[in-house]
């Protein structure tokens, strides 16, 4: 994927965590999709554990990365992996490991807690509106909302911020795979792939709640 795109490209030759972060994103991203699509005689506990792995991983190279944490937990809560079967309260403890990827999630803040007293990394109390003392719920919307136009409009379409990255109105294909997206839930055998790669975009749009989103 990087050779194509510009911005990959850039991250890359960076040397920065990016491309880790992006390739572990659409690796959770696509095995949780695998693991729903497989027929339930067919999931193994050996993949199970490679789902939960990258789910955990995924946060700890971003805090981002939680969000599909918890799509992969959300696919194991789905469809459970074959532990238990039989026994009583065989469905409940086959959906515990879903729980599991909450340790990648909770890790870095629990070490910032234990370190510093503190949570929230200092980086996200100075640059997340979420975090600011000083916005008032008017505000807040007003400013994650000129974000959010910004991203889909001049972002994504190549205006004067990534005109260097993508090409001019890159947006309008942008829209199209999103009408494609609403087409395929309609369809059972891509309605799981569907659901899992249209939370991926929408969490493409947390940068959006960062005073800093022009390099985030």
């Amino acid at each position: 994927m990087c050779f194509p795109c510009g911005a990959l490209a850039w991250f890359a030759w960076s040397g920065m965590e990016t491309i880790a972060f992006t390739w572990a994103l659409v690796r959770t991203a696509r095995v949780s999709s695998d693991w729903l699509e497989q027929p339930a005689e067919e999931r193994t506990i050996a993949g199970a554990i490679g789902l939960i792995a990258i789910a955990i991983v995924t946060p700890l190279l971003r805090p981002e990365g939680g969000a599909l944490s918890l799509v992969a937990m959300g696919a194991l809560l789905v469809a459970p992996p074959p532990i238990a079967k039989g026994r009583r309260f065989g469905g409940v403890v086959a959906r515990l490991p879903a729980f599991v990827p909450l340790v990648g999630v909770l890790f870095v803040p629990a070490m910032n807690r234990a370190f510093t007293g503190h949570a929230q990394a200092t980086t996200a109390m100075v640059k997340w509106y979420l975090a600011n003392p000083y916005l008032d719920r008017a505000r807040l919307v007003g400013a994650i909302g000129a974000n959010v136009k910004m991203f889909l409009s001049d972002l994504l379409g190549g205006g004067p911020y990534t005109a260097f990255f993508l090409p001019e109105g890159l947006h309008y294909l942008f829209a199209l795979g999103a009408i494609a997206l609403i087409v395929m839930t309609t369809r059972p055998k891509t309605r799981w792939r569907a659901i899992v790669v249209g939370l991926f975009a929408l969490a493409s749009l947390i940068p959006c709640t960062y005073s800093t989103i022009l390099w985030n």
